[in-house]
């Protein structure tokens, strides 16, 4: 049996230090007993609290939230003096690009497993490349190196962090080496830049997917565009350059990009020899990056001369330039990609000097590639057709730099959330470009539910189905069953793209909500009861997997930055999905319910919350619906609802539970992992301890209704840490008490 998860330090990166203390809650489990809180004076200092407490969930609170950045929080346990070991690991290739490791550990003391990718079976970790860093799993799902007679070891880490021995296994050979080498991603939007894990996932999934090219290029990395004449740090370029490795030996192309036009003069010596000091570090034969971006973008309000013909040859001459400086630096050929300042045609039509300035590039060494966002910024439709002009003024095929989910301009008060597959684009296009980059959302993890559509239109354009490709992101995503099913829902749910969703604004849609709202609004219209009864439950149904969208996040087995990145926009389907259910409660009263006001009032209560939520999905639907059942009298005089009643078992983790919450009915329920229903019962193996919140609806031929739950799951019984009482929940420590005042939301981890 593993151990109690124990805490004894607490260490935090921060891209900006909290302002003040920060007050530190550990619980036994999220929702479970306070086993201690206190303040953390220095949040740049490690915490090590004076004895170790057993918790499952830390809850961090900030006097003012917004002047603290966390790039990654570290907790680690007592030793307790054992080593933990791998005892096997079996590997099997999943579909010629990724490979499936099943974990074998023992003693269940390995709470983090630490993978390299090795040259040979008997090399040095440090031969190696660090390929992931994964917490407390039997298993790992990754794609495989593309380089022949790879291996791989294993090093078990536990939560203590010792290090065990690797394990070292022999890989299956990658059968589907060809990636898509001109296409994949950019991170060039406005906003802030992902995290260094993020851009690791990233790379990962781009060559599980096919697709080979990663650009790093974010609009507000200032050193990468507004003071991009300072260097940058060491542990900086040291990052950069083990994603380099990461990607080389995953088969996907590091491009670092570099934004000087806005203030750069590209003719003068100095100002060259300070661009080529800062990329060398990259380029010589330590760094071994061999392609480079120069983004020239966006920069024409910052100059003092037209965009026309003499622009486009100083932006020529500049990239010809530094594509064999840098060359020169890395005794190899090196690869340059140049996004222009006219990268549209409606940009080329309107600026007087736009054809000119395409005209000029023509100049550019034949190896250079010009990116191209279409007819516009965002190009709601792009057939070969549309290309064409471009095509023969520049004197080579463009790559596409797609906006289709890019979310920056519109994101600054209103957020979107673009899961809906890549569309607008005619099988003709694929042969007319030289690649197609995305440049997707800024929430980086969940654009790992859109860019398989993009490889797959890239595969074949002739047979693409963007549903299809859906459900494959959502394999790629989940562990499980379970995990899947959420992965997808929220892939149908956030239903955007620059195409897809309400028009001219945008904003993604619901299409189930939107779909089961028609539906009671046409049958209350046609005035059947019976299809009333049908279309309001169905309508229920919807809605109760939306108020639990949180919970399934919060306890599924997703990765932390894809549930994360889903987590706030769910505000929205929670507060909605609950506002669903009152109203559709009221609705269904008898007219003789005098209390079926406190139900509309519950409804609207969640309605304000809904709209004053960041994401928003389906604007106005729930609110039109509203006002469309209050203009008409309820017609079920004859509803009968069944009676729900919330079980009182005793439930603990790993331990099956079965119960019967209502008498001959049929009952369905959201919210538990796993759970599984037989018509009024409900079995349901807790994964682990904490709180549980699901909703349950129920239904006979007369009426139904549904019920919110609370479930407090106790922890698993596991063997002791130790023989004495030290590591017991709940015992007070000797620490500093709290002495100041928070005022403000905390952000909370478990595990």
């Amino acid at each position: 049996m593993p151990f109690e998860p124990t805490i004894e330090t607490i260490e935090a990166e921060w891209a900006k230090a909290p302002d003040g203390p920060v007050r530190v809650r550990a619980f036994a489990y999220c929702g479970g007993p306070l086993v201690e809180e206190l303040a953390w004076h220095d949040a740049t200092q490690p915490f090590v609290f004076v004895r170790p407490r057993a918790a499952r969930c830390l809850e961090f609170t900030f006097n003012q939230p917004a002047a603290a950045e966390l790039v990654e929080l570290r907790v680690t346990a007592p030793d307790r003096g054992i080593t933990p070991r791998i005892n096997h690991v079996s590997a099997r290739a999943l579909d010629g690009r990724m490979v499936h490791l099943d974990i074998f550990d023992p003693d269940r003391v390995a709470r983090f497993v630490r993978l390299y990718y090795l040259p040979t079976f008997g090399a040095g970790l440090d031969e190696g490349v660090v390929i992931d860093e994964f917490v407390n799993r039997t298993w790992w799902e990754g794609p495989l190196p593309v380089h022949e007679e790879r291996f791989a070891a294993l090093v078990p880490i536990a939560e203590d962090g010792t290090e065990g021995l690797p394990h070292r296994i022999a890989f299956p050979t990658r059968s589907d080496t060809a990636l898509h080498d001109g296409s994949g991603v950019v991170e060039g939007f406005y906003g802030r830049p992902w995290s260094w894990k993020e851009r690791r996932a990233l790379v990962r999934h781009l060559s599980s997917i096919g697709l080979g090219l990663y650009i790093y290029g974010p609009k507000d990395d200032p050193l990468h565009r507004d003071a991009w004449r300072t260097p940058y740090p060491e542990e900086v370029v040291a990052r950069f350059l083990d994603l380099n490795r990461l990607a080389a030996e995953l088969g996907v192309t590091f491009s670092l990009g570099i934004s000087p036009g806005k203030d750069m003069d590209m003719g003068d010596g100095e100002e060259r020899a300070t661009l080529i000091a800062k990329l060398e570090p990259f380029a010589n034969q330590t760094g071994r990056v061999r392609h480079f971006t120069l983004l020239l973008d966006d920069i024409e309000f910052g100059l003092d001369q037209p965009v026309d013909g003499a622009l486009g040859a100083e932006h020529a001459d500049l990239a010809n330039w530094l594509r064999d400086a840098l060359g020169d630096i890395a005794h190899a050929d090196v690869t340059l990609d140049v996004v222009p300042t006219v990268y549209s045609t409606n940009r080329q039509e309107d600026w007087p000097g736009g054809n000119d300035y395409l005209d000029a590039l023509a100049d550019l060494h034949a190896d250079i590639q010009v990116m191209w966002t279409g007819t516009r910024t965002f190009s709601p439709s792009l057939s070969a057709a549309d290309l064409a002009d471009v095509t023969a003024r520049i004197g080579r095929a463009p790559v596409l730099w797609d906006n289709e989910h890019a979310i920056d301009g519109g994101d600054a008060f209103v957020g979107k959330v673009y899961a809906a597959p890549y569309a607008g684009r005619t099988p003709d296009l694929v042969d007319a470009l030289a690649g197609i980059v995305a440049n997707p959302m800024i929430l980086g993890a969940a654009n790992r539910l859109v860019l398989p559509s993009y490889a797959r239109f890239l595969d074949d354009p002739e047979t693409y189905d963007g549903n299809a490709a859906r459900f494959a992101a959502a394999e790629l995503e989940g562990s499980g069953a379970t995990d899947e099913e959420i992965a997808l829902y929220l892939a149908e749910t956030f239903h955007g793209n620059g195409i897809e969703g309400i028009p001219a604004i945008g904003m993604p849609i619901n299409p189930a909500m939107n779909s089961a709202v028609t539906a009671l609004e046409e049958a209350v219209r046609n005035g059947d009861k019976d299809a009333v009864r049908e279309a309001s439950l169905a309508l229920m149904i919807v809605a109760a997997e939306m108020a639990t969208a949180q919970e399934r996040l919060h306890h599924s087995g997703l990765d932390a930055e894809f549930v994360d990145d889903f987590w706030v926009p769910a505000d929205r389907l929670t507060h909605e999905g609950r506002q669903l259910l009152h109203l559709l409660r009221w609705f269904t009263r008898r007219p003789t319910d005098l209390s079926s006001n406190v139900q509309l009032e519950l409804s609207d209560r969640y309605r304000w919350l809904a709209l004053g939520d960041r994401y928003q999905l389906s604007l106005f639907v729930v609110d039109a619906l509203r006002a469309f059942l209050v203009a008409r009298p309820p017609v079920f005089d004859d509803f009968s609802r069944p009676i729900v009643i919330e079980p009182d078992t005793e439930l603990r983790a790993e331990r099956k539970t079965v119960f019967e919450p209502v008498v001959g009915a049929d009952v369905a329920i959201f919210g538990l992992p796993g759970a599984s229903v037989d018509g009024p019962r409900i079995a349901w193996t807790p994964p682990h301890a904490g709180i549980y919140r699901p909703v349950v609806v129920a239904w006979t031929d007369s009426g139904w209704d549904f019920a919110y739950w609370t479930l407090t799951v106790e922890p698993a019984v596991h063997q002791p840490i130790e023989d004495n009482d030290e590591f017991v929940p709940g015992d007070l420590p000797e620490d500093p008490p709290i002495d100041e005042e928070f005022d403000s939301a905390g952000y909370c981890c478990g595990f």
